[in-house]
């Protein structure tokens, strides 16, 4: 599954790849089709055990797929040993080498690759640079914190210059705050060197901050590939749909008595999905609705709440305003005529 740009050429393409650990067990990639543009963060997203890191894994020839093509540009590379592929590789656990100071961990690529001296010297100084690792380089890597062992393991990688960066859930031993720092480094350094990135996690939100554009994963497949708003605002099935964050699944009739346009939202085999940012509480227009739960989340309140049946999740954001209460009387709107009302803040106290 792809999604067509003219003017850029893909710089890896996977064609009807298949795999499959144990020749008597179920496929763990099942016909798999993608391609990755030349320059472009690519982020895979889906669920542990959907086969990202297995897509991973054959892309960096340490897995042979079972059925299907890898290509580098135009050439076939899916028989080829890793180290003839081109390609730098972020593990989930780093994989440095504690013997080695940051700068030999870093120039560790380009030795193997018998570089000259003065070339290796002058790329280690522009990527530990890069990195902001110049202070640390006669370290050893056992005396860096967790994030600067993440920014050794990209140097490293990025030093040989690779057509393809491939990081497999990096940022997962990182605690949140370091994490959200950290992905923001990341694409700092992947704009500055335009070097073709894909980027494997689990983390929607992590997912939506980095990429130009995301395919989402389960069982071996591929459900929908589009930039972080198309996925978010538009997702093709349900799975996509509540795996990219709480959606409400709503009927025709619904949707319409919520004061929304049918046609303006995404649906799949009758359902239609409906982002609770999309629904606001409000005093006058819409469905009445009693609140069940209402969490202050600092920037905006989430709701949910029960509708003649139907559970409900709407959010507002804060402009200051004290939450609506569990057991409250409600009535629930689209976001736009909320807005139109002044009802934004949360309800009547906004209004007084």
């Amino acid at each position: 599954m792809s999604e067509e740009k003219a003017g850029v050429k893909p710089a890896v393409r996977i064609e009807q790849v298949s795999f499959r650990y144990d020749a008597s067990g179920q496929n763990v990639l099942s016909d798999v089709s993608l391609e990755i543009r030349g320059g472009e963060l690519f982020t895979i997203l889906g669920p542990s055990g959907c086969g990202k890191t297995t897509l991973l894994r054959i892309l960096g020839g340490l897995l042979t797929p079972l059925e299907g093509v890898v290509k580098a540009g135009d050439r076939d590379i899916t028989g080829l040993s890793p180290e003839k592929r081109n390609m730098g590789i972020v593990f989930q656990n780093y994989a440095l080498f504690p013997n080695m100071t940051v700068s030999e961990n870093i120039a560790y690529g380009l030795r193997v690759r018998r570089l000259p001296k003065a070339e290796i010297r002058q790329r280690c100084e522009r990527y530990m640079e890069l990195e902001g690792l110049t202070e640390y380089a006669d370290r050893r890597v056992h005396e860096l914190s967790g994030g600067q062992q993440q920014r050794v393991a990209i140097a490293r990688a990025l030093v040989i210059e690779p057509q393809l960066l491939l990081m497999d859930e990096p940022m997962s031993n990182l605690d949140m705050g370091l994490r959200i720092r950290m992905r923001e480094e990341l694409r700092r350094v992947q704009q500055q060197t335009g070097i073709t990135t894909l980027f494997i996690t689990h983390d929607q939100n992590e997912a939506m901050a980095i990429s130009d554009r995301i395919g989402v994963m389960r069982d071996g497949k591929i459900l929908q590939v589009g930039s972080p708003g198309k996925v978010y605002n538009s997702p093709a099935d349900a799975f996509v749909a509540d795996f990219m964050g709480v959606s409400n699944h709503l009927s025709k009739e619904e949707v319409l008595a919520l004061g929304l346009d049918p046609a303006k939202c995404p649906s799949s085999g009758g359902t239609y999905f409906v982002r609770p940012e999309r629904l606001m509480l409000s005093d006058q227009n819409g469905i009445r609705a009693r609140v069940l739960q209402a969490r202050f989340c600092g920037m905006y309140c989430e709701y949910s709440l029960e509708a003649d049946g139907k559970l409900l999740h709407a959010a507002q954001m804060n402009l200051g305003a004290s939450p609506r209460r569990e057991g409250e009387t409600v009535r629930v709107t689209a976001a736009s005529a909320a807005a139109s009302e002044g009802s934004l803040s949360g309800g009547r106290e906004a209004a007084r």
